[in-house]
C-alpha cells in the first residue's frame, strides 16, 4: 500500500458553468476556518484531443507559477510528452475562486473545448490517452508534494487507468498540510 505524508482530498464540484459555485463555496469555507491548504489543482476540460496533438495548457497565476514549473519538469522527467503552453486561455473555472482567496492553484486545459456543454458532450468524445496523461502529470506533482511514504509503486492496471481518466475528466485535487514542502519549492 502506498501512502502520503500529507492529506489529499479529491473533490467534484457542481455549478462550474454558473460561476464556479461549488468550488467557491468550498474555498470560502476553508478560508473561514483557517484550514491549511497548500495547493488546488483542477483538471477541466482535460480530456478532449480528437486530433492527437497532445497540447496541454497550464493556467497559473504569479502565486502558483512554481506549480506550473513543477508540471513542466514532471512532463519531461516521466516522459509524459505533452507540448505545454502556459496561460493561453483566459477563463473562469473552479480554480478561479482559489486564486481570489490567495491560494496556490493551477488548472490544465485541453487545446479545444470540443463539444463541451452541449448535448454532444458524451463519454465517447473522451480522448483516453490524453486524459490519462493529464492525470499522470497532475498526480506526479501531487505525489511529489504529498511525499509518498512507500517508494513501491503500485501496479498500473486498466482499472487504475480508467480511474485516472475519470479523475482527469472532471476532478480537482486539494493538497493540505504541506506548507513546509511548498515553501521550500517556491523559494528555489
Amino acid at each position: 500500500e502506498t501512502g502520503f505524508s500529507h492529506t489529499l482530498k479529491f473533490a467534484f464540484w457542481n455549478n462550474e458553468e454558473n460561476g464556479a459555485l461549488g468550488s467557491a463555496e468550498y474555498v470560502q469555507y476553508i478560508a473561514s476556518t483557517g484550514a491549511d491548504m497548500s495547493l488546488y489543482t483542477n483538471f477541466d476540460p482535460g480530456c478532449y484531443d480528437p486530433d492527437g496533438r497532445m497540447v496541454l495548457d497550464i493556467a497559473s497565476n504569479q502565486q502558483s507559477s512554481w506549480v506550473a514549473n513543477m508540471m513542466t519538469a514532471c512532463n519531461t522527467l516521466y516522459d509524459i510528452n505533452f507540448t505545454l503552453t502556459y496561460n493561453t486561455y483566459t477563463f473562469v473555472s473552479d480554480h478561479t475562486p482559489f486564486w481570489d482567496y490567495g491560494y496556490a492553484s493551477v488548472t490544465t486545459h485541453s487545446e479545444s473545448h470540443g463539444p463541451a456543454h452541449t448535448p454532444q458532450d458524451t463519454v465517447d468524445q473522451v480522448s483516453i490517452m490524453y486524459a490519462q496523461k493529464n492525470a499522470q502529470l497532475g498526480m506526479s506533482v501531487i505525489a511529489t508534494l504529498a511525499e509518498v511514504i512507500n517508494d513501491e509503486v503500485p501496479e498500473f492496471t486498466s482499472a487504475s487507468a480508467v480511474l485516472l481518466t475519470a479523475l482527469a475528466a472532471s476532478a480537482a485535487v486539494i493538497l493540505v498540510s504541506a506548507q513546509k514542502k511548498t515553501k521550500a519549492l517556491k523559494s528555489r
